[in-house]
């Protein structure tokens, strides 16, 4: 049984563009509360399966493919991770977008960049 939904994405999936102020009449009979996150689809999502499923939005604007794999690996990766009881659910990009890591700054830096 699945307890845990993870998704990962860009900015289609972390809710983007639900931050303009017609969002709170478009979505008002979806969401109780229309914001970024709950209009976002794992958020309208959650309004439509049991409250015992935890969905966790690990989408990031801007976000390439290589993040997705960064982030799917590491939760593979976790003794304590569990394959019967979660669902991985993965929004690919498109090109233009990688990832780096920089050791000035000892974090990730996701660039957009046009493949042309």
């Amino acid at each position: 049984m699945i307890k845990k939904i993870y998704c990962f994405g860009t900015s289609h999936t972390k809710g983007a563009g639900f931050h303009l102020p017609q969002v709170k009449s478009i979505y008002k009979n979806v969401v109780k509360y229309p914001n970024m996150e709950n209009c976002s689809w794992p958020g309208i999502l959650k309004t439509y399966i049991d409250n015992d499923i935890q969905i966790n939005n690990l989408a990031e604007h801007g976000a390439g493919n290589e993040r997705m794999y960064r982030l799917v690996f590491d939760l593979l990766s976790d003794p304590n991770f569990k394959k019967e009881e979660t669902l991985l659910l993965l929004e690919m990009s498109s090109l233009g977008r990688k990832e780096y890591y920089s050791n000035t700054i000892n974090d990730y830096v996701i660039c957009n960049y046009v493949p042309t």
